[in-house]
């Protein structure tokens, strides 16, 4: 990427949502017992993501809506670079709804007959992503007309439940359970 590229970019350092937490405790979104446990499970994902994550550019807005196909069936353009950042790739996939993560990690990192500890490492970082997106929009005002799956406050957090509570397929499953918290 030329220099000139780069430096226009913002760079998205991600944002620890632990003293969101706390907050969230303090203004009665949350419990402190789970407010507590939330922390704790944000703590076992920091963790088992890497300490050094390599920046990349990123969209910062994969989604059907911004995606071209070509007559074949083939993707020919991603549109609407507006959110596009430096960052840790797996913030790419923070928009993703949690339960459709599997069949788009698989695509991207490639078929898993059990995951490496590269894929473990990935899950990871997009799973704290999301859940750190989730836990800093808990707070946020109800937009009711909005159509899109992480617009209302609880919506990202609720689909982390529907992911634990529904049926993922191995290995992503165990991976996930594994993930239960402390």
């Amino acid at each position: 990427m030329p220099p000139s590229v780069r430096a226009g970019l913002p760079v998205d350092e991600p944002t620890d949502p632990r003293p969101a937490i706390a907050g969230l405790a303090r203004g009665g979104y949350l419990s402190s017992s789970l407010a507590e446990w939330l922390g704790e499970w944000l703590g076992r994902l920091d963790e088992e993501r890497p300490a050094v994550q390599e920046m990349a550019l990123i969209h910062g807005d994969v989604s059907a809506g911004n995606l071209l196909f070509a007559s074949d069936g083939s993707l020919s353009a991603l549109l609407d670079w507006g959110d596009a950042a430096w960052a840790d790739p797996a913030v790419e996939f923070a928009k993703v709804p949690p339960r459709r993560l599997p069949p788009v990690l698989t695509g991207y990192l490639g078929e898993p007959r059990a995951l490496t500890e590269e894929g473990r490492h990935w899950v990871a970082r997009v799973l704290w992503h999301q859940l750190s997106w989730a836990v800093l929009r808990l707070s946020g005002e109800p937009v009711p007309d909005a159509g899109h799956w992480s617009a209302q406050p609880a919506n990202r957090l609720l689909e982390l439940l529907r992911v634990y509570a529904g049926g993922l397929a191995e290995p992503w499953v165990g991976w996930m359970r594994s993930q239960r918290l402390p």
